[in-house]
């Protein structure tokens, strides 16, 4: 009987310990659950008082050794009877813990009713700057140790996370550069120093140190060897070679130093000029700039080693070429062109009642050559003709041909000197009257020229009536 007593009672007893359980329900939302060590969790918590009284709520570690600070807004919780309400929970470890994965235990109860508590989880990452940030560290191509250098640094979150106040310091045994503060997100964030290297620079490999401070802490480096060569150690000889349409520049250097040296040169060449020039060895880049093709060799020497670069620009070829085809073309020409000229012209039309016409004709034989012209047939002739040409001048035709289809005649001419000319007129009477246009037909005249028989034709004639 005792026994079934107790039992009755333990059961009671935890009913009542379940219904206080229920009596609060907590939920969340992430806001933020992955962040950087400097940088806080938040959550959005609903507190859900299912009691039919009214009540205040608190969070608080349930561990004695709490490695986490947390805030919550607002600080006082008050639900009324079988409500929620929302609030903003803010976490952040007490120091920096190292990138992972953690979990978190709150416990939320009642002012009121100590028995009335709730433990609820949030699951958090802490970030590392390594997975999110990439340091670029950009040199020049070559380090010069007596003037200023221009180093950049860039900066890319690859996640987007935004990151405030971000300083980046650049140090070596010659330097210690700061740039300004500012913000990395979604665009780079770029720091350039203007660097002095100083007196008495030791030749051989350096360490340049990239320091990334968030605030006043640093978070991340990043280290990058470069080679120093000391100055003055590069001697530079060049032999230039001109003659007729040629142009060469040899450009010779050798490091005289006891350490590897950096070196550049370059060359400005117009459009046509690059067309005509060689390389011995091929430049590195070449840009367009204001028109002209910079071409740039990079390169570096070891003590003790030169390097030699030609650079030949050489016309001749293509004047001799360019020559070559003048010739070529002025011989075609001497060769095809014709050195007679022959014109024909009507000086005078006469009609008479009967019908006929009486046209008066011109032709002109000019010689353009420089060279006499032999043994040239000449043939010009009419259609309809009534009578047989008359009228004629000094040169009188060799045969006239009369014919159902016209009358022609040819004339046979010894030759004719350079540059002068032949005048042949005749008189042929024509049966029609005109009306309108006629049509005459073109002179004709032969010769043989370099053994190849040349024909040259007449203008055509119009005869208005």
């Amino acid at each position: 009987m005792k026994k079934g007593v107790l039992v009755l009672v333990l059961v009671i007893l935890y009913s009542f310990s379940a219904l206080a359980h229920e009596d609060l329900v907590v939920s969340h939302e992430v806001i933020q659950d992955k962040v950087l060590n400097e940088d806080e969790f938040v959550f959005k918590v609903t507190l859900e008082n299912k009691r039919n009284v009214s009540d205040r709520f608190r969070f608080y570690s349930p561990s004695p050794f709490w490695e986490w600070i947390f805030n919550v807004e607002p600080k006082q919780i008050y639900i009324d009877a079988e409500s929620s309400q929302e609030v903003i929970l803010k976490l952040r470890p007490y120091e920096d813990k190292d990138p992972g994965n953690y979990g978190i235990t709150l416990n939320v109860v009642s002012n009121n009713d100590s028995d009335i508590l709730t433990e609820h989880s949030f699951d958090v990452e802490i970030l590392d700057y390594d997975d999110i940030v990439d340091i670029n560290l950009e040199l020049p191509n070559v380090i010069d140790v007596d003037n200023d250098n221009l180093f950049r640094v860039v900066l890319n979150s690859n996640s987007g996370y935004v990151i405030p106040n971000i300083t980046i310091n650049l140090k070596s045994d010659y330097f210690d550069e700061t740039g300004e503060m500012g913000i990395l997100g979604e665009d780079s964030l770029e720091s350039e120093f203007l660097i002095d290297f100083g007196q008495n620079v030791d030749a051989g490999e350096k360490d340049i140190h990239v320091f990334i401070y968030r605030e006043d802490k640093l978070v991340m480096e990043k280290v990058q060897r470069i080679n120093i060569a000391p100055s003055g150690n590069v001697q530079e000889v060049g032999t230039p070679e001109k003659g007729f349409l040629y142009n060469k520049e040899t450009i010779e250097k050798v490091n005289n130093g006891n350490s590897i040296s950096y070196e550049t040169f370059t060359k400005k060449l117009s459009y046509f000029q690059k067309l005509f020039t060689s390389f011995s060895e091929e430049p590195t880049s070449i840009e367009k700039i204001d028109g002209y093709y910079v071409h740039e060799w990079s390169y570096s020497l070891n003590s003790g080693e030169g390097k030699i670069i030609s650079i030949e620009t050489d016309y001749r070829e293509f004047v001799f070429i360019l020559i070559g085809a003048i010739i070529l073309v002025w011989l075609l020409y001497l060769y095809f062109k014709t050195d007679l000229r022959l014109i024909k012209r009507i000086t005078s039309v006469q009609h008479s009642k009967e019908g006929v016409t009486t046209i008066g004709v011109l032709l002109v034989l000019k010689n353009k050559g420089m060279t006499k012209i032999r043994n040239i047939k000449l043939m010009d002739g009419m259609v309809n003709v009534v009578e047989k040409p008359s009228e004629f001048g000094s040169v009188k035709p060799s045969r006239i041909i009369r014919s159902t289809g016209g009358t022609k005649m040819m004339w046979n001419i010894p030759v004719i000197d350079s540059g002068s000319e032949l005048f042949i007129s005749y008189t042929v009477k024509v049966k029609a009257k005109v009306i309108g246009n006629l049509f005459v037909p073109n002179a004709i005249a032969k010769y043989v020229k370099s053994k190849r028989r040349r024909v040259i034709k007449s203008n055509k004639v119009k005869i208005f009536s």
